[in-house]
């Protein structure tokens, strides 16, 4: 077994162990000519079942900012992610192997616009709510958001906040905004509203709301109930910052890959609802693209340049997944619903 790779690490996994019984510092047991059984054997009950990967993706898009982060040419400086991965999410995404394919540029500069997007929301807003949180260091690394109140991050997956907690206090991070409250709720059930306001969330003041790379992985009908409740819990000039892929729901299984290698193949599905209305069912909210607007800026004179173009970033994503919309939504009225 490798060594660890420092007395703090240590330490938080033996914080982590004794809060949840999971052991995150081992090397993954199992041959490597079983990649599934050394990726399942990585991250123990970690709320997984069987071996779908869609628990997983957090840590792959951390993965894609960590690398992003060592570039000398980087558009995004994520430098909680290395730490809030450690050694088996290092370990766990190698053997993914997704941060490593063409279509993984696209989700860094959907993160960096994500970025630009948060730090230009109206000082107004004083509270903010991201949803799908997973390994988001945005609340420690943002400083529009020191300008908040309050930042609830809410996360499904009960053993990835527990992990993500104890990294950040091993790190001895601070967020920037006055509070931060992980909330541990499915995104797609009744508990979480319930949870952010008796945690102090005032359905009277103006919310700016992070949707990233959560709604394809919903159900029809659970993006349409999270979008009515967003709704309903947004003031006048309250901003939603989301995107969507299509009109499918899309997931993903893990195989061999087939070629006596390490490495994992990620198999994708998607089950199509062409009355899937996604940030257009709400009703009562003004938007614009996210990427038609900023990412020309972002990405001029580096070697983003051709991603800046609308038409290749449509076709990119259009190829991966579906059609992609980025979008910062602005509530215009009090009486805005979800539209049937």
């Amino acid at each position: 077994m490798q060594s660890r790779s420092s007395s703090s690490e240590d330490a938080a996994g033996q914080a982590f162990h004794h809060q949840t019984g999971l052991t995150l510092h081992e090397e993954p047991s199992g041959s490597s000519k079983d990649p599934v059984a050394a990726l399942t054997a990585l991250v123990p009950d970690l709320g997984i079942t069987g071996v779908t990967v869609s628990d997983y993706t957090c840590m792959v898009v951390a993965r894609l900012r960590a690398d992003e982060a060592t570039r000398q040419d980087r558009i995004l400086n994520d430098t909680f992610a290395r730490p809030l991965l450690g050694c088996n999410g290092m370990a766990l995404t190698d053997l993914l192997g997704i941060h490593t394919r063409p279509e993984g540029n696209t989700l860094v500069l959907r993160h960096r616009l994500f970025d630009d997007a948060i730090s230009a929301a109206p000082e107004s807003i004083r509270q903010a709510v991201i949803l799908g949180a997973g390994l988001d260091s945005r609340a420690f690394r943002l400083q529009r958001l020191a300008g908040c109140r309050v930042l609830f991050e809410v996360e499904g997956n009960a053993a990835i906040a527990a992990l993500k907690t104890q990294r950040l206090a091993d790190l001895g991070a601070v967020p920037l905004c006055a509070e931060r409250h992980a909330v541990v709720a499915d995104v797609a059930g009744d508990d979480w509203p319930r949870e952010i306001a008796r945690l102090g969330f005032d359905a009277t003041a103006t919310t700016l709301w992070v949707v990233e790379g959560l709604l394809p992985y919903l159900p029809a009908d659970a993006e349409a109930r999270l979008l009515q409740r967003i709704d309903r819990l947004s003031a006048p000039g309250s901003q939603l910052v989301g995107d969507t892929w299509g009109t499918g729901q899309y997931k993903f299984d893990l195989s061999a890959d087939g070629a006596g290698g390490d490495g994992v193949k990620i198999k994708s599905s998607s089950t199509v609802d062409q009355g899937r209305k996604g940030l257009r069912g709400l009703v009562g909210w003004r938007g614009e693209a996210l990427f038609v607007r900023d990412a020309e800026a972002v990405c001029s004179g580096t070697r983003w340049e051709e991603m800046a173009r609308p038409r290749f970033m449509l076709e990119k994503a259009a190829a991966f997944l579906g059609p992609w919309r980025m979008e910062v939504l602005t509530k215009d009225i009090t009486s805005g619903v979800v539209g049937e």
